[in-house]
């Protein structure tokens, strides 16, 4: 099912644009697949008996919590399975969208099964956010989210990605 806003990947066999014939510009953005029975096929890989437990990380080639898993709730429907299966993972996002999930999220990291969610903060300019990461939240929110989730008690961690000289380098001081 193509979706036009978002992209979903919650277990193995990763799509990636350019594994799909996408450009990395606008079709990255525009022509992005929604991996629709990923929540049926996490929980039966979990479900065999060969499965050997492993941390899995949600977010590391597209964005779990991307603007239509408002609507989809593919991700959240991920997280309810790996929370009713006690089975530990970590998460990369830029989307304060994680914080609908923070029912799930907290209980998790509070048993120790939720490692951390690692928000990833370019710049605090927003004037520059807006050009680099037009539809991702804006750095101001970004704060915000990892306010709220380590107020949770969910472990945060910070990526401050990518490093452009001259762009986003002036900033990292006040970023960190």
């Amino acid at each position: 099912m193509a979706v036009n806003t978002a992209a979903f990947i919650a277990s193995r066999g990763l799509r990636t644009a350019s594994y799909l014939g996408l450009s990395p510009g606008l079709d990255f953005e525009s022509r992005i697949y929604a991996k629709i029975n990923a929540p049926e096929l996490l929980e039966r890989e979990l479900s065999k008996c060969s499965y050997v437990p492993e941390p899995i990380t949600l977010g590391v080639n597209m964005d779990a919590w991307q603007p239509v898993e408002r609507d989809m709730q593919l991700t959240r429907r991920v997280v309810e399975i790996l929370s009713k299966r006690n089975h530990p993972f970590a998460a990369i996002t830029k989307s304060s969208l994680i914080e609908r999930d923070i029912d799930l999220l907290a209980p998790m990291a509070a048993r120790g099964q939720f490692m951390v969610a690692v928000i990833t903060i370019t710049t605090l300019d927003s004037e520059i956010s807006r050009t680099l990461e037009p539809r991702a939240a804006a750095p101001s929110r970004r704060l915000r989210t990892i306010k709220t989730l380590s107020e949770a008690g969910i472990p945060v961690g910070v990526s401050i990605a990518p490093v452009i000289p001259f762009v986003t380098e002036p900033d990292m001081e006040r970023v960190l």
